[in-house]
């Protein structure tokens, strides 16, 4: 079996060769990943096969207010804002991965990115 795992990308780590076939994905692990990282903006985190980057993800928190979580005529509420924590996981969708957040159970956050390059979904935790 092979080995997988998860490990966090570090400032000085070096990033092996990676294509997932999309221009913008490849770009900002090789050339953004480490300036967020190193901003405090968002951690990358590689998902490696044997030493080979298989894909990545990045964590950041986010922050929606109850006015802007509108889906058609749905209005959700959150939690007040005094109090912390993670209650939704949001992602800059294109529109090629859009079904897999669908099926996944993301939300679309508006209907205003419907004609651009990505969509804005976001998935509640407390669902779960």
């Amino acid at each position: 079996m092979d080995k997988i795992e998860i490990v966090r990308l570090e400032e000085g780590a070096p990033i092996s060769s990676f294509d997932c076939g999309d221009l913008d994905l490849n770009d900002f692990l090789h050339n953004d990943s480490k300036n967020y990282l190193k901003s405090m903006l968002a951690v990358t985190y590689l998902l490696k096969i044997e030493e080979e980057i298989a894909a990545y993800f990045c964590l950041s928190y986010d922050g929606l207010t109850r006015t802007t979580i509108l889906t058609g005529e749905e209005i959700m509420y959150m939690y007040e804002p005094h109090h912390a924590g993670c209650r939704f996981v949001t992602v800059d969708a294109y529109h090629s991965a859009l079904q897999f957040y669908e099926r996944n159970d993301f939300r679309y956050l508006t209907t205003k990115d419907k004609d651009e390059d990505t969509r804005v979904m976001y998935f509640d935790l407390k669902a779960v």
